[in-house]
């Protein structure tokens, strides 16, 4: 029941932005989150069928969101907590890193102001990452836990911010 609900919801989420007047039509990061991402990618092709041109073009895109948001999830959901506990674990901090320079380059087929509300915050993660690795003297644990639990925040500010992803006229 709760994946239909969530069906409808984006269903009609595009809907409204291809009737919008033109310039307003646009998919927002939180409309995608209403959606999982084999429900995203039926809608759309859905919409394809109907012809609609800009949601075929966009598809590709949209499906580059759904994997940078399940990047995203398990940033939130796993890696951080294990890095709040100990900040300094070199096995996450690898990962960490990996894992925001592979999301910072695939954000930019997404565009719009994802792109660089998502660069910004792999920056700060590869930064964060780096940092830790290099412990120096002058940055100390309860530094280094502040600045992950700074992250962790961001993520979930993140998920509840209006972020454009494209304009449908894109």
């Amino acid at each position: 029941m709760a994946s239909k609900l969530r069906l409808t919801t984006l269903r009609e989420a595009l809907r409204e932005a291809m009737e919008a007047p033109y310039g307003n039509r646009s998919v927002t990061v939180e409309q995608v989150h209403i959606a999982q991402s084999p429900a995203l990618l039926s809608v759309l092709q859905f919409q394809a069928l109907d012809n609609r041109r800009w949601v075929v073009k966009n598809i590709g895109r949209v499906a580059t969101l759904a994997s940078i948001e399940g990047f995203l999830q398990a940033y939130a959901n796993g890696l951080l907590p294990v890095l709040v506990a100990e900040p300094t674990a070199r096995p996450a901090l690898d990962l960490l890193d990996d894992y925001a320079r592979y999301i910072k380059a695939t954000a930019g087929s997404v565009g719009g102001t994802f792109q660089e509300y998502v660069t910004g915050l792999c920056n700060d993660l590869i930064s964060h990452a780096e940092t830790c690795r290099r412990r120096p003297l002058r940055v100390t644990g309860p530094e280094i836990t502040r600045r992950t639990v700074e992250i962790r925040r961001r993520l979930d500010v993140f998920r509840s911010r209006q972020l454009t992803i494209f304009d449908a006229d894109s």
